[in-house]
């Protein structure tokens, strides 16, 4: 058993109130402190910030054309029809066309100040309007560097957009210690982390394809792949000095064995980098078994086609490993035919520690608060369930042990007031 694992165990749980059998309303769910462990940058960028940035940089004309390329055409930059491309979630029967909108917000986010307040636009407004606590932003560096934008003032740029998110709900004071001395503290009403996404790609030899065009994609996608891993382990050591949260993933289309992958994360291992995975989101559930076992995921992202294999379910509960659920998109890509359609349920009655999660807050049209009402009324949840449901999001972050445990201890405080 891991130590967080000993820790959770030791660690108190929010007080069960008299009124904790009611079920949740928005209001309620809303002021529970919670954390968010899966949100994409590119998906939760608001469209009146793409709107915005498009028109603040130029690129209409750049946007019709590669709207056009993926399937969307357009004779001219028309922002009602644009509003429809990104911001409806029903027009996709399958993860790979959903995935194509990605390509018109990472293109206006190809900038430094652009990043910098998509960030912290999307952090503000999941502290400010959702009541989140802890947010973990995701996002591939690889697939925003351009000429004067290289992967290290990505980062930096992504990490001072959330950090001016946190600043207003940071406060420092003096506190007695065991001893009774008093000693400078900084107390946190809300922290932010970065995961350095890496894009699933071909394991095919390039060599071995034909057609040129082809060849030279699959080279770029696994140069790319490659190029993440580095970027994360050299960030993981920057950021380190300043306990910023910060984790790797593997996302994109599932179309290829994650254990393939295993050869690439050796650095990743070196750096003691905690990892979430995302498995079991239209792939079947050997994709979550190679993820645990190959590439020793702490946390998993989707895990909807868990509920094929007991025993890979049990090992999940029995160490303690998250599952990042996320209703709303797997119901839009198809994955679950619907909401209520879902697994979720199944995991929570075993015992797993299910996480809700927003995945892309604009481009599944969905918040935070939305998801916890999905899970209270499909499995019918009070609001102290609402509260583990809460309390496994904390838990969950790949927030710094020393860290983690005052900040719960705080979140747990403002649950026991509720």
């Amino acid at each position: 058993m891991s130590f967080t694992s000993i820790m959770e165990q030791k660690h108190r749980l929010p007080k069960k109130k008299r009124g904790d059998c009611q079920k949740p309303n928005e209001d309620y769910l809303r002021a529970m402190p919670k954390g968010d462990l899966h949100r994409h940058l590119g998906g939760s960028m608001s469209f009146e910030r793409f709107d915005h940035e498009v028109r603040r940089q130029g690129l209409e004309s750049e946007i019709v054309r590669i709207a056009g390329e993926n399937g969307f055409q357009m004779d001219a930059y028309d922002k009602d029809k644009l509003h429809t491309i990104i911001c409806d979630p029903g027009q996709f029967e399958t993860l790979g066309p959903y995935l194509t909108r990605f390509k018109l917000t990472e293109r206006v986010l190809m900038d430094r100040q652009a990043l910098r307040e998509t960030s912290e636009e999307i952090a503000r407004s999941a502290v400010e309007n959702e009541g989140v606590r802890y947010l973990e932003l995701r996002f591939s560096p690889t697939n925003y560097i351009c000429d004067g934008l290289w992967s290290k003032k990505i980062i930096e740029a992504v990490v001072e957009g959330l950090c001016s998110a946190e600043d207003p709900f940071k406060h420092e004071k003096m506190e007695p210690d065991w001893r009774g001395y008093k000693r400078h503290v900084v107390k946190y009403g809300f922290r932010t982390g970065l995961i350095i996404s890496g894009m699933k790609c071909s394991m095919v030899d390039p060599e071995t394809i034909a057609d040129p065009i082809e060849r030279q994609k699959i080279k770029q996608a696994q140069f790319n792949l490659r190029e993440t891993v580095d970027i994360a382990t050299v960030a993981k050591k920057y950021y380190q000095e300043h306990h910023f949260p910060i984790g790797f993933d593997l996302c994109g289309a599932e179309d290829f064995p994650l254990k393939a992958f295993k050869h690439y994360l050796y650095k990743i291992d070196d750096a003691k980098m905690q990892r979430t995975i995302h498995a079991g989101e239209s792939a079947n559930h050997a994709a979550i078994s190679a993820a645990i076992y190959d590439l020793s995921a702490n946390r998993i992202g989707h895990g909807t086609k868990l509920y094929f294999h007991q025993s890979l379910l049990d090992y999940i509960v029995a160490n303690s490993i998250a599952l990042e659920v996320c209703l709303s998109s797997n119901a839009h890509t198809n994955t679950t035919t619907r909401r209520s359609v879902t697994p979720a349920g199944m995991y929570l009655d075993a015992g797993a520690k299910v996480v809700p999660c927003t995945d892309n807050t604009t481009m599944d049209n969905t918040d935070l608060i939305q998801e916890y009402m999905h899970f209270a009324n499909i499995f019918e949840l009070n609001r102290y369930q609402c509260k583990l449901l809460a309390w496994n999001s904390l838990w969950g972050g790949f927030l710094h042990i020393k860290d983690k445990l005052p900040f719960i201890s705080d979140c747990i405080d403002m649950m026991d007031q509720m």
